[in-house]
């Protein structure tokens, strides 16, 4: 009796552990984040401007990346005002561009934005006067966002117009990640 007292209870044992294991065995911890998902939040920094390679000014702005299931990002650039050009003050409308792919070999995202039709509203005023109040295409640009070692990000947006306008412009954003 007391052989069967013994073997009832080490099966039960067995099973109990089995059980327990068997439980545990669903979870997802060893889940890797891709570069995608580790760039997403909201950032926010500097944008330093360069307008036609003569004129730089500098703006505080916040930067959005949100993750794409298929391992691209889209960056929303924020409103942002450059204060005291030559033009007045110049207020730059929210854009995102969407499905920035990732580059395995820079560490980056990159792409090409001549193509998506992109737009985003400019208001210029100088001197109290509103000079400017509209809606302007983006027909060029190239947008790289960078993922930095400390949890920021970099941004460079090179030779983006607006509109017809003569000169190019080269952005570079440099934030850290809100808490």
């Amino acid at each position: 009796m007391k052989k069967l007292l013994s073997l009832t209870l080490l099966l039960l044992a067995a099973m109990m552990t089995t059980a327990t294991f068997t439980a545990c065995g669903d979870d997802d911890d060893d889940k890797t984040e891709t570069p995608a998902e580790k760039a997403a939040g909201i950032y926010t920094g500097t944008d330093q401007v360069t307008i036609g390679g003569q004129w730089t000014y500098t703006s505080s702005a916040d930067y959005t990346v949100t993750a794409n299931a298929d391992g691209s990002i889209n960056l929303t650039i924020g409103t942002e005002t450059y204060e005291n050009t030559i033009m007045g003050n110049i207020t730059q409308g929210a854009f995102t561009i969407k499905n920035v792919p990732y580059d395995a070999k820079t560490l980056s995202f990159t792409k090409d934005y001549a193509a998506d039709n992109l737009s985003a509203h400019v208001t210029m005023v100088k001197d109290g006067k509103t000079t400017m109040d509209k809606d302007y295409s983006i027909p060029s640009g190239t947008i790289t966002v960078t993922p930095q070692a400390d949890g920021s990000i970099k941004v460079t947006n090179k030779q983006y117009t607006y509109g017809k306008m003569p000169f190019k412009m080269d952005a570079e954003f440099t934030g850290t990640r809100k808490k």
